[in-house]
């Protein structure tokens, strides 16, 4: 997360994005797994938090339905390469309980590979 999570905010990411094909892709958004949200304190709950983003058609690999993120811009990664991406609103929590709780989330990274035609 971009900073701590604490109640009424709402807070970003950055996830580390790696390239493993041999030609450059472009990072256009992050996928957020719906079913991923977990609070890692005691007297903290899911239901006190709330993931920002288009709810897309699933999480890769999986049966999962997933929040969209877009990157502003695109982020370019050039074969073999890992860059850092951020988005500055992932998750929030709601402002009614003042426990201050940590949380963990599932993120993929939604990329297209770009090709000249001549």
């Amino acid at each position: 997360m971009t900073s701590a999570i604490a109640p009424g905010l709402t807070v970003g990411a950055e996830v580390t994005v790696t390239n493993h094909n041999t030609f450059e892709v472009t990072a256009t958004s992050l996928a957020v797994d719906d079913t991923s949200l977990v609070v890692k304190e005691p007297g903290c709950s899911v239901s006190q938090f709330k993931l920002s983003g288009l709810r897309s058609t699933g999480f890769p690999g999986t049966t999962h339905s997933a929040r969209d993120l877009s990157l502003s811009p695109p982020v370019k990664i050039p074969p073999g390469e890992a860059r850092t991406v951020t988005t500055p609103e992932v998750v929030s929590q709601d402002g009614k309980d003042g426990a201050l709780c940590g949380v963990k989330l599932d993120f993929a990274a939604v990329a297209m590979a770009g090709y000249v035609v001549h």
